[in-house]
């Protein structure tokens, strides 16, 4: 999953950092230690919850900048359903993926909806991308390669290990890390996939219990919990930094929504940075479990190596660059072409 965070990570991080509409930081005085009282249901399935274990899932993820609206009745966020008059940009991934032996395979669609100075605006801003990982090899169809590296759309690269964050950077990761907590340990701690989400609801400042309902055709139960950015955050930003609160304190708060079914299991969460009408929002819905996942590597003669095609690219971009005429300015600074050219 941490390839799919990727996309929106520069934005957050600039939100986060800069101060620019949409961004939250910590108050000037330390967190409270104080922990909202958990609803006994909730903590019931945290129970049952911490005792699921799966090696293979099939998921899909709704990643929101703009209006990402309200999950109430279980509404996807940024969807039609919330009647938004204000542009979305929404990325959409469904897929599935493997823990052992290491395999996904995933397909992505950037969708653009709402209305800009007046027009309403619906529709797709792209065509669907696939990735494929097995091992450490990750594969990615751009049919633009194709076109200028022998008909080859596959892009191959090795999976690097994550290196741990540091400075400004791990604020950032801090906070992707709380709006998606879904499955942000399940390749890396022993305490259960679920780890985190748990967490955040024993760090929330609040959690409240919401009603049942079907979602993805399961009985599940809402749960919602506020998270303080200023405990997310604590020790690590400067007191300017800390100050911006008291000029934005409706935006200091990561809110977090788990549709739990009965199982334990958390079918659908949905976390939201900013106001709900202009922020940020990602929703993850467990969609089955141990699930059939069989994740084959495109044909050899259609992938090329990510360094290979970086290379042919700079060749194109040199070989283009060549054949235009060099240009100069004139006397009276108007722009001409230099004999022979």
């Amino acid at each position: 999953m941490r390839d799919l965070y990727r996309l929106f990570a520069a934005p957050l991080a600039a939100l986060v950092l800069l101060g620019v509409p949409g961004a939250a930081a910590a108050a000037e005085s330390p967190p409270s230690s104080a922990h909202a009282p958990l609803p006994a249901s909730l903590v019931a399935l945290e129970q049952k919850m911490a005792q699921i274990r799966f090696n293979t899932a099939r998921i899909s993820e709704r990643l929101v900048f703009g209006e990402p609206g309200s999950p109430a009745g279980g509404a996807e966020l940024g969807s039609a359903g919330n009647e938004s008059k204000r542009q979305n940009l929404v990325t959409v991934v469904t897929g599935a993926i493997q823990l052992s032996p290491r395999a996904a395979v995933f397909t992505s669609k950037l969708e653009v909806s709402g209305e800009v100075s007046g027009h309403p605006l619906s529709g797709e801003a792209g065509a669907e991308t696939e990735t494929r990982t097995i091992g450490n090899a990750h594969y990615t169809y751009q049919p633009r390669a194709a076109r200028f590296d022998g008909g080859r759309p596959w892009v191959r690269r090795k999976v690097e290990p994550v290196r741990k964050p540091h400075g400004k950077v791990a604020l950032f990761a801090d906070a992707v890390a709380a709006l998606a907590p879904t499955f942000t340990n399940t390749l890396t701690e022993a305490e259960g996939p679920f780890a985190k989400l748990i967490d955040d609801f024993g760090e929330a400042v609040s959690v409240r219990e919401g009603g049942s309902m079907i979602l993805d055709g399961q009985q599940v139960t809402e749960f919602t919990a506020t998270l303080s950015l200023s405990r997310l955050f604590a020790g690590k930003l400067t007191h300017r930094e800390q100050r911006e609160i008291v000029r934005q304190p409706k935006r200091a708060t990561i809110e977090i929504d788990a549709f739990i079914a009965a199982s334990g299991l958390p079918v659908r969460t949905t976390g939201v940075f900013g106001a709900r009408s202009d922020g940020i929002g990602i929703e993850t819905d467990i969609l089955g479990l141990e699930v059939p996942v069989a994740v084959q590597p495109p044909p050899a003669d259609k992938t090329i190596a990510e360094a290979q095609l970086v290379k042919l690219e700079r060749k194109r971009i040199h070989r283009l660059a060549s054949k235009r005429p060099r240009q100069a300015f004139g006397a009276q600074g108007q722009l001409v072409s230099r004999p022979g050219a």
